[in-house]
Parts: structure tokens; C-alpha cells; sequence
């Protein structure tokens, strides 16, 4: 790659390579004002017809500007614009990073990161007894299982077994955001894998699975929510000020109106709203209204209602 096609502004302090193809010049002209360090970095296309909207609404042309990257790839066609600091991270093709302020990844072991998965969480009993494990494509009823049957222990230890496999396959060594996933004013992302499609606004998460998909899989978190420890499975939209901390959020649940959800496994259309969920596993379609209060409960069934 030829640096000195950049714009003024522009800083080198480590190894650019690209994946366009040899004899073709990447399009520096997209890339204003950065900052590029560590061991590597990977460029991508770049073209200058090439827009991408923020919020749906704003259009702004693809590329690099007023940001500092340390060991990044960075594909066609993605955004990172405004971001204090974008750190081992993998941002894929379309993706939109906007007006962030640390996206890092820290690994001191270096034998990858699990983001969520491979927890146990203590459902039903606060102190222990019916720990279950949780990982990204898991289903309330299979969890129900584990958590309701403690008497078949060659299921559990066949079970343990197989999501130890899983985990051993789903280690990151960087973060990775998504085809098309969308950033913006988020202060900190530590440690993420951010599924396509996804919508982070305004929101903080660490050591965490976001999983997305188009239209209606669409994962949304936004509104100054905070993330950690967890796996939001796609469709999940978590906003007003909720908290999720070492939990599972099953596809399409939701959490808003400083709702928060501690080392608890939510099923599928359950919504928490104002209240609080702590070590509890509830089934699909449970609502909560006022400041409800779920501690220690097994409700795979689920199907009602929770009202102060």
C-alpha cells in the first residue's frame, strides 16, 4: 500500500497491508485524519459512491475519519467515523462504527475470549444447586431441562460436556463486528462479538454475544443500556437505562424502563420492564409491569403475567 496517497493527518506506526488485489490501489482519499498502529493492519475497499446511512436516515460516505486503530481489519465499505480508539477489532463489510470511544479487546491469556459463553448461572437457587450452562444458540427448554432434572446426572455431565466442545470452538481472538452492525455514541465495547445487522446506540457492553439478523431478527440495544457477561440472542431489543449482567436473553425478549436481568435466563417474548430478574428462568410470554420482583423462580411454562 502506498502511504503517501493519504490525506494530511493521516499516521503509520505499524504494518498497512490490504485485501484489494495486487496492481489495484486502495482509495486513500476515503481515509482522513487517522491513526494506525500495533502489528497489523488490513484495508478493504473504499469507494467513493459507496454511502452508508446512520439511523437509516443519514447518509455518509464509506471509509476512515478522525480515528486511531490498533491492529484492526477493516473490510469494504464499512464506516468507523469519530471513534477515540478502535483496538483488535474486525469490522466487517457495511459495518457503521460512529462517534464511539473505546472499542477494545483485552486478552492477556491469549487462549481467546468465550464473551458470555460457558457460564453457569445459578437458576432457581441463589447459592447453587441447579447451575446451568448457558452459550449463544441455546433454547429455554433446553435450559429448563438442565435446570429442572438435577436427578439425571449423565444427562448433566453429557450436557457439560458438549457446550465444554462448544466453547472450546467459539473463542475469540479479537472483536468481531458484524456485516452491516451499527455503532454509535458508544463510550465503551470491551471484548464483543457484534452479530450482522445489529443497532448499538448509546450503550456499554463488555465480555458479551450479540447475535442479529435482518428485518425482524434486528437485535436493537440502545438508550444508555448496559451489557455484560451475557448473550442477547437475535430480535432482542433491551433500551431505557436496562441492565443485563451475566444472563441470556432468548430471541425476541426485551428489557426497558431500568429493568434488569441478573445471571437469569429469559425466554423467548418475555419483556422486563422496570423490575427486577435475579436468578430465575422464565418461560416465553411472561410480562412485568410496575416494580415487579422475580428472585430465585423456575417458570419454564411461563405465560403470565408479574404486576407489582
Amino acid at each position: 500500500m502506498n502511504r503517501n496517497r493519504c490525506l494530511p493527518g493521516t499516521t503509520f506506526a505499524g504494518n498497512v497491508y490490504t485485501t484489494v488485489p495486487s496492481g489495484e490501489m486502495v482509495n486513500t482519499n476515503m481515509i482522513h485524519n487517522c491513526t494506525f498502529g500495533g502489528n497489523k493492519i488490513i484495508l478493504g475497499r473504499f469507494n467513493a459512491n459507496e454511502f452508508l446511512k446512520i439511523k437509516q436516515q443519514i447518509p455518509f460516505p464509506c471509509g476512515l475519519y478522525n480515528s486511531t486503530f490498533i491492529n484492526c481489519v477493516l473490510l469494504d465499505g464499512c464506516l468507523v467515523r469519530d471513534t477515540a480508539l478502535l483496538a483488535n477489532c474486525f469490522v466487517d463489510v457495511g459495518a457503521i462504527v460512529f462517534g464511539c470511544g473505546n472499542i477494545t479487546f483485552y486478552n492477556n491469556s491469549n487462549n481467546g475470549l468465550l464473551c458470555g459463553n460457558m457460564q453457569e448461572l445459578p437458576i432457581a437457587v441463589e447459592t447453587g444447586g441447579r447451575d446451568t450452562y448457558i452459550f449463544a444458540e441455546q433454547t429455554v427448554e433446553d435450559a429448563a431441562i438442565i435446570a429442572g432434572n438435577r436427578y439425571q446426572l449423565n444427562l448433566i455431565q453429557d450436557y457439560k460436556n458438549l457446550v465444554e466442545e462448544y466453547g472450546n470452538k467459539v473463542k475469540l481472538h479479537c472483536n468481531v463486528i458484524g456485516r452491516h452492525a451499527n455503532l454509535l455514541n458508544c463510550s465503551n465495547i470491551e471484548n464483543v462479538f457484534i452479530g450482522s445487522y445489529a443497532n448499538i446506540d448509546s450503550a456499554n457492553i463488555g465480555n458479551s454475544s450479540i447475535l442479529s439478523g435482518q428485518g425482524k431478527e434486528k437485535t436493537i440495544i440502545c438508550g444508555g443500556s448496559v451489557v455484560e457477561n451475557s448473550i442477547i440472542q437475535w430480535g432482542v431489543h433491551l433500551e431505557s437505562l436496562c441492565i443485563i449482567t451475566g444472563s441470556l436473553m432468548c430471541t425476541h425478549s426485551h428489557a426497558d424502563r431500568h429493568g434488569k436481568v441478573i445471571d437469569s435466563i429469559i425466554g423467548p417474548f418475555t419483556g422486563v420492564s422496570e423490575g427486577e430478574v435475579t436468578s430465575s428462568l422464565l418461560g416465553p410470554f411472561v410480562g412485568f409491569h410496575h416494580q415487579s420482583l422475580v428472585i430465585a423462580t423456575y417458570w419454564p411454562a411461563g405465560r403470565g403475567n408479574i404486576g407489582y
